[in-house]
């Protein structure tokens, strides 16, 4: 039985109807224009000239046209736009097919060349090229172009460039995999990493170091390779690569910006490390091992050090004293006088104290001249480390057995172990307190030696993100190794911005272990005015010490600077710690301030009542005071100066370098401005740490590394 037709639910006013269309053209000028016959008469030529009609018969043609194509137009956008989407998908089905098994070759090839079978990773990275150039070829086919013009495409654009962004990046991961196989051709697997003579003293080699930095130019083009891939990497959204490679995606682009970053940047590193690893003659370093458990200016009390020579990929530990640096103690000449607050822990300037600055290559420079006058020789830098870059290495490498002492080290208990030993269960006979660390780094050499491919990758971009944080510095005497480091932002040195600064350090005093415990919080109030900047510096210091704790539980004793610019002029110091009578020794007798002292801070300004003191060091003014902190309880001090606006710099515009102190544990920092009556905030730099609320913008930052604040004011 036939379906009897529904009536249409469109109007008939909707239905095309040419006929009906054009009759009613000619029957409205009849309706308008009683002499349509003479009109008619002149000829069509004519009827152009008639706008009125003209646009009339337009608009209704234009109209009821319209009406029928434009849905079916839209209709036929979309059902042709969803064929080509699934046309497309499938397309990039067929470009996934060489792109995965490039990607599974680069994996055996990473996998070859962690186990230094440079031919079997040669060949692999190879295959991936092919492979990867074969998806490559297929991204290139002609229809594609329009893709390519208009990337940002809906439904396909976007899956587009994660397809094309993923190919350049495997393309130069293969790339820089074939130029570290050449490299590694030689390396020497099989060679321990650490050995320790029956003596005691350590000797090894950084064998896969050596093989890349012998052919620096080739090392520096497979560095190329890496930046590019990892530039390409960024391109690449997780969502649009199959999820047998996704996590690898996530931990490549995380890492990579870490270790890789600009090509300059990878510069740098080489360059540094060729200069301390493998320079043309042997360098002898001191490797300090700061504890920020005791806070000094540098990252921490240099309670252990080592003189290691690095000659061309290895390396042999000459000096490694168990007492650490009071082993030097009688053979440095005690007349020089250190400066005032260091009076507080001793009558004259030791090699423990040198790193009083917080400019890393004065402190360092002061330090390296100290180990001269007691060894006889100064060595050629100083390589700093504090226990954070320890304790993340741990959490890599796993537990590290210790049985001559009975502990297993992990990243949880690092500090608290190695205290226990250095302050309690050493050998007192033997009188060697710092030998449980001693005895502990070949171990740990040892274990990251033989991390595998994924895991090694992960402890560079650990050491990096240390250094990054001020965890690791260097300084060398040769100018272009420190440069490099300066570079990096691994030298610790101070800046020399344009606009404002500011740093707090904290040195630690005869405070015990207890800074790793001590809640610090600083707030610092900008107040701009016509003429001049008006800062507020509040510290908050909370002892949270475990009473129960022997280390912990001593009274923390800290000397607190704030460095401003050189032009800042002090106002007032308040909520400080007086010292009491006795807290500071006498200097011993015959000694005196050493010209290089005076160079280093300028013309001091004491208040012996108060403890406050005013120097000037490395182009800034400094001013200091004692914070004398009992377990459980709390303290603020606030540092009020004041600069002149700087004339080199437009008004309408101001920036902060904000410098973090090395080794400090993390610690809450915030900005506050206020701007010049009459103006507000333009643009404001970082904006993710930046929040409005009123006439002042407020910026936040958990310190873990240095930033650079700046805004610029409108009216």
């Amino acid at each position: 039985m036939p379906v009897p037709k529904r009536k249409s639910p469109i109007p008939d006013h909707n239905v095309l109807d040419l006929r009906r269309m054009w009759e009613e053209a000619d029957e409205e000028p009849k309706r308008h224009w009683p002499h349509l016959g003479q009109w008619l008469a002149r000829g069509p030529r004519r009827r152009y000239h008639q706008p009125s009609i003209a646009k009339h018969d337009w608009v209704r043609w234009r109209r009821e046209v319209g009406k029928f194509f434009i849905p079916w137009l839209g209709l036929l956008i979309v059902v042709s736009a969803m064929f080509g989407v699934r046309q497309f998908h499938q397309f990039l089905q067929s470009v996934e097919r060489p792109a995965a098994s490039g990607f599974q070759a680069l994996r055996a090839g990473g996998t070859a060349l962690s186990q230094f079978h440079d031919e079997e990773a040669r060949q692999a990275f190879t295959f991936a090229s092919e492979r990867f150039s074969s998806a490559a070829e297929i991204l290139q086919r002609p229809w594609l172009h329009w893709i390519a013009r208009w990337p940002r495409l809906p439904l396909i654009g976007a899956p587009y460039r994660s397809a094309t962004a993923a190919l350049r990046a495997g393309q130069s991961l293969a790339a820089a995999g074939s130029t570290l196989s050449d490299l590694l051709k030689n390396a020497p697997a099989g060679q321990p990493a650490v050995t320790v003579e029956s003596s005691g003293y350590m000797h090894g080699s950084i064998g896969v170091l050596t093989s890349l930095l012998q052919k620096p130019d080739q090392f520096q083009s497979g560095v190329g390779h890496l930046v590019a891939a990892a530039s390409a990497a960024e391109e690449i959204r997780p969502q649009d690569v199959p999820g047998a490679y996704r996590d690898e995606l996530v931990m490549f682009q995380r890492l990579s910006s870490a270790v890789i970053g600009s090509h300059q940047r990878l510069s740098d590193m080489v360059q540094l490390l060729s200069g301390i690893f493998f320079a043309a003659t042997p360098k002898e370093y001191l490797v300090v091992f700061q504890n920020n458990d005791e806070l000094r200016a540098t990252g921490g009390f240099p309670g252990t050090f080592l003189l290691v020579q690095f000659d061309r990929g290895t390396f042999k530990v000459l000096d490694a004293p168990g007492t650490g640096p009071y082993s030097l103690s009688d053979q440095i000449p005690k007349n020089m006088r250190p400066p005032q607050p260091i009076l507080a822990v001793g009558s004259s300037w030791a090699f423990q104290d040198t790193t009083w600055f917080l400019d890393v290559p004065t402190s360092a420079s002061f330090m390296l001249n100290f180990y001269e006058q007691a060894r006889g020789f100064e060595p050629d830098g100083v390589i700093f480390l504090t226990p954070q870059i320890v304790e993340t290495l741990l959490k890599i490498t796993g537990p590290i057995g210790m049985p001559n002492y009975g502990v297993s080290v992990t990243a949880d208990n690092f500090v608290a172990a190695t205290e226990d030993q250095v302050e309690f269960h050493y050998d007192k006979a033997v009188n060697k307190p710092k030998q449980f660390l001693l005895d502990m780094m070949p171990a740990l050499i040892g274990e990251l030696s033989h991390l595998g491919g994924q895991q090694g990758f992960q402890a560079a971009a650990s050491v990096i993100e240390q250094a990054d944080e001020a965890n690791l510095l260097f300084y060398s005497r040769d100018q272009k190794t420190e440069q490099a480091a300066s570079s990096l932002a691994w030298a610790g040195d101070i800046g020399k911005p344009m606009g404002d600064f500011l740093a707090v350090t904290d040195s630690n005093l005869g405070g015990g272990k207890t800074d790793r415990v001590i809640q610090e919080t600083i707030s610092t109030n900008i107040n701009l005015q016509p003429a001049t900047i008006e800062h507020t510096v509040t510290i908050i210091r909370h002892h949270q010490g475990d009473p129960n704790n022997t280390l912990q539980n001593f009274t923390n004793r800290d000397f607190i600077r704030v460095y401003a610019p050189a032009n800042a002029t002090l106002t007032d110091i308040s909520g400080e710690s007086v010292p009491p009578d006795g807290f500071f020794f006498a200097p011993a007798p015959g000694t005196a301030t050493p010209a290089t002292l005076t160079a280093a801070e300028g013309q001091e300004l004491l208040d012996p009542n108060r403890g406050i003191r005013v120097t000037h060091e490395s182009g800034k003014t400094v001013f200091g005071a004692w914070s004398i902190l009992p377990l459980g309880q709390q303290q603020t001090i606030t540092f009020r100066y004041t600069t002149p606006r700087n004339p080199d710099i437009k008004s309408a515009s101001y920036t902060l370098d904000w410098q973090k102190q090395p080794g400090a544990p993390t610690r809450t920092w915030t900005l506050a401005v206020t701007p010049p009556t009459g103006n507000s905030f333009a643009t404001v730099e970082p904006a993710s740490l930046a929040q409005a609320k009123g006439s002042t913008l407020t910026f936040k930052t958990d310190s873990q590394f240095s930033q650079t604040f700046g805004f610029v004011l409108k009216k």
